[in-house]
Formats: structure tokens, sequence, C-alpha cells
């Protein structure tokens, strides 16, 4: 495994860009009850170190209305359906880093790391294509 450094604030703007890809695509599935969270975090122990690894657009919700409290706020249930998308929704965007794995170390939090199992260029390549400009020459 080849894990790359990359500061917090370079990657941030990419990560940003992509989950306004799921934000979008969850507006024009509103009505059909169902959410596909843009980004989630998961922690586990690797190696001995504590790792947060960041999910784009995996993981499907069903949420359910359930009124209002006496307050006025909006009464809502997540239910978790899983990573397959429900049928008879439209398909969602591409994770233009789809397979690229992407975690902060615990302790090392200006930075996050990525895992170049496709290699450095094809990594490259597809954060150009999302920010749409070169980033190397």
């Amino acid at each position: 495994m080849t894990e790359v450094p990359i500061p917090k604030e370079v990657l941030a703007e990419i990560l940003e860009k992509i989950k306004s890809y799921f934000k979008s695509y969850n507006k024009s599935i509103s009505g059909s009850g169902y959410y596909l969270k843009p980004v989630h975090f998961s922690s586990r122990q690797v190696e001995g170190e504590k790792r947060k690894y960041v999910y784009l657009g995996r993981y499907w919700w069903k949420v359910l209305y359930l009124g209002r409290t006496k307050e006025g706020k909006v009464k809502l249930k997540w239910i978790y359906v899983g990573k397959t998308k429900p049928s008879g929704l439209p398909e969602p965007p591409d994770n233009p880093l789809e397979g690229v794995s992407i975690y902060i170390k615990e302790g090392q939090d200006d930075f996050y790391f990525i895992d170049l199992k496709g290699g450095k260029i094809e990594l490259i390549e597809k954060i150009e294509k999302i920010l749409g400009k070169k980033i190397s020459e």
C-alpha cells in the first residue's frame, strides 16, 4: 500500500464538490422518501492506529415524516436501507473517487491520507477532472 498525505484544505475543495453532486441528486429525489448520504465517516483501528475513513455517496436511508412537535419542529425517522439503490429511483451521480481510500489518522488532523491502489497518475487525473483544472504538469 502506498499512502500519500494531502493537506486537508487541498482535498476539502474536492470533497465539497463531490458532496454537492449528491446534494443536488437528493433534491431531485426529495419526494421519494429516500436519501443518499453525501458523506459518511467511519472510525476503525488499522495496524494499531485509529483512522477515520471518508465514504462519499454510499449509504441509502429511508426518511419518514412523523409530523411536528408541539414547538413546531419537524419529526423525522431515519431508517438505514443499505448500499444498494432502492428500485424506482434514477441513477445517482458517479463518485469520481470511487475505489480510492480516503482517511484521517488520529493525531494528524491537518491531513487526509489517500491509499494509491490505482496509482498516482490515475488519482491526479481524477482530481483534475473534478476540479476542472490542472494540478500537475
